[in-house]
């Protein structure tokens, strides 16, 4: 039986083998793509109940093949291994995959405050020709207005002059 966790960032797989053997059997190692095939890297450890154990640490998004490799020298698949594929010998391989659950979001790690930094200069676009508008004529100033005469009262009428006194003869 294999159980899997992810790290909260997505950048690994926590895969905890466990597998029930013969009573006999007192060593079991796994032997995987992921360790070369080496007999012996990653040994597993027996608990109360008979069973053998391991937890290992995978890269995510990938297909492992792996067996057990018991101290008789029996290859050993996993029963409840993720897929099954036909190894060179013609025999069977147990798979891991360790692919990020659908719909899984990374979590980022809260960032560390900023060393204050002076920002370089940021490049600025050049800017586009303004377009030349057709000139606009300017409104000529009102011209002034011919000063408006007032009407003049009507003239007085002229009275008869009075007779001048004849002049005197002398």
């Amino acid at each position: 039986m294999i159980t899997k966790s992810f790290s909260s960032k997505g950048d690994s797989c926590k895969a905890t083998f466990s597998v029930h053997v013969p009573s006999e059997v007192q060593h079991v190692s796994i032997c995987a793509d992921f360790n070369h095939w080496t007999p012996g890297s990653d040994t597993m450890s027996k608990n109360g109940i008979g069973e053998f154990s391991a937890t290992l640490f995978l890269e995510t998004n990938k297909r492992f093949h792996f067996k057990y490799l018991l101290d008789n020298g029996q290859w050993y698949n996993d029963s409840e291994a993720d897929a099954y594929d036909v190894n060179e010998w013609g025999d069977t391989n147990s798979v891991i995959e360790t692919f990020l659950p659908s719909g899984f979001a990374a979590k980022s790690a809260p960032k560390a405050p900023a060393k204050a930094e002076k920002a370089a200069p940021v490049a600025k676009a050049p800017k586009a020709p303004k377009a030349k508008a057709a000139p606009v004529k300017k409104a000529e100033p009102p011209k002034a207005a011919a000063p408006v005469e007032k009407p003049k009262a009507p003239a007085k009428p002229k009275t008869a002059d009075k007779p001048k006194a004849a002049a005197k003869k002398k």
